[in-house]
């Protein structure tokens, strides 16, 4: 799996949905999610053609928006593609 210009594959933490013996709906949680980046892309060319690099590193824990990206599938494992402007902090 490589990720291409300024896009970031994040593996979500794992989904907690139980507070104690009650059962907490997906719709219910925080808006942010926090993962893994598992690979990113080395960054893209803005309007005045000056290069901006990918600000996270493989490995770094970055908190995203619930509806930024693109969920998907990869051998059984969840990941999330999102844009590098996308994520709103990191660890």
């Amino acid at each position: 799996m490589k990720a291409i210009l300024d896009r970031v594959i994040i593996e979500p933490d794992a989904k907690e949905g139980m507070f104690g013996s009650i059962i907490i709906p997906d719709d219910s949680r925080k808006r942010q999610h926090r993962g893994t980046v598992i690979c990113c892309g080395t960054g893209r060319h803005n309007k005045k053609g000056v290069f901006v690099p990918v600000g996270v590193s493989p490995g770094d824990v970055v908190y995203y928006n619930r509806y930024d990206g693109i969920d998907f599938d990869d051998e059984g494992k969840e990941y999330v593609c999102i844009l590098d402007k996308d994520i709103v902090g990191k660890e």
